[in-house]
């Protein structure tokens, strides 16, 4: 793939994750049944932009030390700073259940398992985060896909065969996320930059809005609900195959780099800091968003000196 391309790949997703955090931000704001179709593609494209791009930065072979270096460089410093922030924000309003063995679970990012195993759950913590337990689990098992994923038939074999798994999965096992989903995701990723597989424009164009009208059509006007799964994840096949070729607007893409600077720390706080200060949803909507991305840069700031502190000097004298 060209640098060209790459390039602007990088800025599409960039910009496109912000807006997934939104999305997700909205639908978990306004809780409205109709923005699950954008909720559940705003997850797909979170999990698989942090596959693709692992997958295109560490293809073949690589230092292990490196690699969990730059990924606790990337993730631990700012998830130990909003842990600490939470904690004394829980301590303020006096919550119950902070010191239970559960808020360990959620202070390393496991608290997905608490949800998929539907374990009690007295913390505080914890709210929503169940994507962190999938991306660290992703961010583990790389390396092992990296080294015995390596022909082109043994990866397409082993991504039909997840399709499949996960499609029963989805019908058989209910857990009230987006899970399997979330799941494809990340393993779409990978795919596709290992094998580097790509499609002309029109024709990624034309797939996708075909599928996504016939996705809209079964739910809203013929109410067929069970080939949902295999329908979004199709339609969400061909998109990603488009980002290659969107130009996106300038405007946005300057907004996307500002805050994609904070997505992370926007995904993991959004959720304790609703505010309902009105009777009016949307003021409170752009309240709760402001305060939010306020507080997300705050932290952001502290996490990037700890980092300049704590890790500068072992990345730069790391092995390549």
């Amino acid at each position: 793939m060209t640098s060209v391309n790459s390039e602007r790949i990088s800025q599409n997703f960039q910009t496109l994750k912000v807006i997934s955090i939104l999305v997700v931000f909205s639908g978990h704001f306004f809780q409205e049944t109709l923005l699950w179709v954008p909720s559940t593609f705003g997850l797909l494209v979170f999990a698989y932009s942090s596959a693709y791009f692992t997958t295109f930065k560490y293809n073949g072979s690589f230092n292990m030390q490196k690699y969990w270096l730059q990924k606790i460089y990337r993730l631990g410093v700012n998830l130990f700073v909003i842990n600490l922030f939470l904690g004394c924000l829980f301590m303020l309003r006096e919550k119950k259940g902070i010191w239970t063995w559960q808020t360990i679970i959620h202070v390393f990012g496991m608290s997905g398992f608490l949800n998929w195993f539907d374990i009690a759950n007295p913390s505080p913590f914890g709210a929503g985060v169940w994507f962190l337990t999938l991306l660290l689990m992703f961010y583990l098992l790389y390396p092992f896909f990296n080294k015995f994923l390596v022909r082109r038939e043994h990866i397409i074999l082993f991504f039909l065969i997840t399709v499949f798994i996960l499609a029963w999965m989805n019908k058989n096992v209910v857990i009230g996320h987006a899970l399997w989903y979330t799941i494809f995701g990340f393993i779409y990723g990978f795919v596709i930059a290992k094998i580097d597989f790509r499609l002309s424009e029109r024709v990624s164009m034309l797939i996708t809005l075909i599928l996504f009208s016939l996705l809209m059509f079964m739910n809203y006007f013929l109410h067929v609900k069970q080939y949902n799964f295999l329908l979004l994840i199709s339609v969400f096949c061909f998109f990603a195959l488009l980002i290659e070729y969107i130009p996106l607007p300038r405007t946005v893409n300057v907004l996307g780099s500002f805050l994609s600077k904070y997505i992370f720390e926007i995904y993991l706080l959004h959720a304790y800091l609703m505010l309902r200060l009105t009777n009016i949803q949307a003021i409170d909507f752009l309240f709760t968003l402001l305060f939010v991305i306020v507080i997300s840069m705050f932290l952001n700031y502290i996490s990037q000196s700890l980092k300049n502190y704590l890790f500068e000097r072992k990345l730069q004298t790391a092995p390549s």
